[in-house]
C-alpha cells in the first residue's frame, strides 16, 4: 500500500504571527522530496527551515492560507502477507483430524509511521522534523496460531 498522508500536510512553527486561525500550511515553493531520505537517519522530506536557501516551503503572507494542499504529502508505504497451511489426516469413514497453522505478518515487516512534519523557522527550528518516532496505526507484529480440529 501508498503511505498514509501525513495528517493536514506539513505545518510550521510560529504559525500564529501569521495568522490567527485557519490551517496552518505553508506555501510550496520547491520540491518537498529533494534531499529526502527514510525517516530514520536521514528527515524523510525537505525540512531544510522556511525562510533558509533550499527550503521547499514559504510562509504565506499575513492573513493568508498556504497553497500546500491538504494530504499532499504522504508517508513510508508498506506491506503485509499473511498465510495458512491445512493438512487433513482420515482416521477413520467418519472423523478426521485437522492440523492449522496460521500466520499474520509472517515477515514481519515493520510498516513505518508518518514523520514528524512541522517545519522549522529561523529562531525557533525543529530538530525532529521529518524524523519517524513510531509505526503506523494499526501495525501487528507477526502473529502465530496453530490449531487441531477434530470432526466426528
Amino acid at each position: 500500500m501508498s503511505g498514509l498522508p501525513f495528517q493536514g500536510g506539513p505545518s510550521y512553527r510560529d504559525a500564529g504571527q501569521d495568522r490567527d486561525t485557519g490551517p496552518n500550511r505553508p506555501n510550496l515553493i520547491g520540491d518537498p522530496q529533494l534531499g529526502s531520505g527514510d525517516g530514520i537517519t536521514s528527515p524523510y522530506f525537505n525540512v531544510t527551515p522556511i525562510g533558509s536557501s533550499g527550503s521547499a516551503f514559504g510562509r504565506p503572507a499575513k492573513g493568508t492560507f498556504g497553497d500546500l494542499g491538504r494530504n499532499e504529502l504522504r508517508g513510508p508505504g508498506f506491506w503485509n502477507v499473511d498465510a495458512s497451511l491445512f493438512k487433513k489426516f482420515k482416521i477413520s469413514d467418519q472423523s478426521n483430524v485437522e492440523l492449522r497453522v496460521e500466520a499474520q505478518n509472517v515477515f514481519n515487516h515493520v510498516a513505518l509511521g508518518n514523520p514528524d512534519s512541522e517545519i522549522g523557522v529561523p529562531g525557533n527550528l525543529n530538530s525532529h522534523a521529518g524524523f519517524i518516532s513510531g509505526t503506523a496505526p494499526n501495525w501487528n507484529p507477526r502473529n502465530l496460531q496453530f490449531a487441531v480440529r477434530f470432526q466426528f
